[in-house]
């Protein structure tokens, strides 16, 4: 979805990759198939290194980068599930927003 402006990077520790993250990149929220201007879309940790830190300093890079670019919000969703990341999400400060997106995910909202 190039409406979206993905904004892509994988994520090393050293020489060790050990995750993925795609952001939308400013765009003006165009629901319901875009939701933003700052929307985290992916953040994905391979299994071998979760429990780690590793989605915490992801976050934590992620919300610098944006807030240094004026984002005074980062959204995102998570599907309701077995292992669903909603805990994680709030443990870094990610709160509901009461909206669901087109795929019946949450979409929950981080103050920055």
């Amino acid at each position: 979805m190039p409406e979206g402006k993905p904004w892509y990077r994988a994520v090393f520790d050293a020489e060790l990759a050990v995750g993925f993250v795609m952001l939308s990149w400013n765009v003006p929220p165009n629901p319901p198939e875009i939701i933003g201007p700052w929307y985290l879309w992916k953040l994905i940790v391979d299994r071998r290194y979760q429990g780690r830190g590793y989605g915490r300093a992801i976050i934590a890079k992620v919300v610098e980068i944006v807030r240094a670019e004026g984002a005074e919000t980062l959204l995102t969703s998570y599907a309701l599930g077995p292992d669903n990341p909603g805990p994680f999400y709030q443990h870094v400060g990610f709160s509901p927003t009461g909206d669901v997106n087109i795929d019946g995910e949450i979409i929950i909202a981080l103050k920055l």
